[in-house]
């Protein structure tokens, strides 16, 4: 069984991912092999033998392919000579996970596509689309925030969801939202500037931050974005909500971009999501996250 999941909406793509892993290890009653492939990094010649070994107490296999567009033509290859063997195993449960458009993702889609029982590319949202995935996202959290300022958050950042639901946690417990606080930008500038680049000076512009009462989340949020437009940028992508980025900060970004691998980048970014996943379930707050990220990433 294959499941196609794409798009530049990658937050949402994820958390449908979240769901299908969950679901399938409900159904397996927690009994559930999981491999992960990465396209772009992995041996291609490893594909088609994923999924072939089943132990005798798993009844279940969950394959994960990451970063398809990412591919090379032997990888596509592959891929092709992996799902005739996957579409007709019903103990093989395979989802393929691109952040790419449709454009980028044509080649290894026109390949899988076909043999998929389900397929979902996850677009930007339109602010009144962001408005009602806002809702739900509230309610799911079990949080409330006012009408006004629900709609305001979803018509600024409805093209960068990840964003949309850091600033409306925030605001839904009692922060300030990130355009309210636009002092705190100018002070945050120093740390983003030593983020990922100069561990002790990083710590030490994180204690300032905190010791002059700059809120915890927003700096969380701020590693974020930074991180999010360093990912951008790296991968020679259009800019999105991050197109009215002030010149001089997107200079310095892109300087940072050539001292950083692309690669570490992308390691940082996915190391925020997990780390805002334990904030969201109490297992980690806002300062630890950083400060642990600081002084292992």
């Amino acid at each position: 069984m294959i499941y196609i999941l794409y798009g530049e909406d990658s937050y949402r793509s994820r958390e449908k991912l979240n769901e299908i892993i969950e679901a399938y290890r409900a159904k397996a009653k927690g009994v559930l092999d999981i491999e992960q492939f990465d396209a772009e990094d992995d041996d291609a010649a490893m594909l088609p033998k994923l999924g072939q070994s089943h132990s005798l107490f798993q009844k279940k296999k969950l394959i994960v392919v990451s970063y398809l567009s990412r591919g090379s033509e032997s990888f596509l290859k592959r891929l092709k000579q992996a799902i005739q063997e996957w579409k007709d195993d019903e103990n093989t449960i395979v989802v393929l996970w691109d952040d790419a458009e449709k454009k980028s993702a044509a080649k290894w889609l026109a390949v899988a596509e076909p043999a998929a029982k389900n397929a979902h590319e996850y677009k930007s949202m339109t602010p009144k689309e962001a408005s009602k995935w806002l809702t739900l996202f509230l309610e799911n959290q079990m949080l409330s925030l006012d009408q006004k300022a629900a709609g305001e958050l979803a018509a600024k950042f409805s093209q960068d969801t990840w964003r949309l639901a850091n600033e409306a946690g925030k605001a839904a417990m009692g922060g300030e939202i990130a355009y309210q606080v636009e002092i705190d930008d100018k002070k945050i500038f120093s740390f983003l500037d030593f983020l990922f680049l100069d561990r002790i000076r990083t710590l030490q512009a994180l204690v300032a931050l905190r010791d002059a009462g700059v809120s915890e989340q927003h700096i969380f949020s701020a590693a974020v974005n930074h991180t999010r437009l360093l990912l951008i940028l790296s991968d020679g992508k259009e800019l999105g909500s991050e197109a009215g980025t002030h010149p001089f900060v997107l200079s310095k970004a892109q300087r940072k971009v050539r001292e950083l691998d692309r690669q570490k980048i992308r390691a940082l970014y996915e190391r925020l999501f997990d780390e805002d996943v334990k904030i969201k379930t109490g297992a980690s707050d806002p300062y630890f996250s950083i400060v642990n990220l600081v002084l292992t990433g």
